[in-house]
């Protein structure tokens, strides 16, 4: 049972792992977009 969702865990980090880059983007955006806004409030 453990082992099972250790091998979830693992599937989904590598998942992020190939992710990665888009995320980092993705948060880049969200942080410039929330920056825009507090500027133009």
């Amino acid at each position: 049972m453990f082992d099972h969702f250790k091998n979830k865990i693992g599937r989904a980090y590598m998942r992020f792992e190939d992710w990665q880059v888009l995320d980092l983007y993705f948060i880049l955006a969200f942080y410039f977009i929330l920056k825009a806004s507090f500027v133009m409030t």
